[in-house]
């Protein structure tokens, strides 16, 4: 099964203990709600966007540090009109430098 991986670069300086992380849907840098119409490619093409819906597993931080803090029990579904914001609790009070997800049904 083919799986596709989200990979956020976090510039986090302090340590933490806990991460929120807010989803955010743009289109050319610009915020756009779902559903969302009328939106222009560089093609020219007008397409709209009627739902946007889908499944967050497995995160993988990497600490500063080189290691690495895996949840293999957590997931979040992403539900595009009302996208909420991602909570990770207990972490590690170390530095991020890489937030990893996996983007659809884990193989569990």
């Amino acid at each position: 099964m083919k799986r596709a991986v989200l990979l956020i670069v976090l510039g986090l300086a302090v340590p933490v203990s806990g991460l929120n992380l807010k989803v955010d849907f743009r289109w050319h840098d610009r915020p756009v709600e779902i559903p969302a119409k009328g939106l222009v490619t560089p093609a020219g093409e007008t397409i709209e966007i009627t739902r946007l819906d889908f499944l967050l597993n497995q995160p993988e931080l990497t600490l500063e540090s080189g290691r690495a803090v895996t949840a293999s029990k957590w997931h979040a579904y992403v539900h595009g009109e009302k996208p909420e914001i991602l909570r990770f609790p207990n972490l590690p009070a170390e530095s991020i430098s890489k937030l990893t997800l996996n983007l659809g049904p884990s193989d569990d």
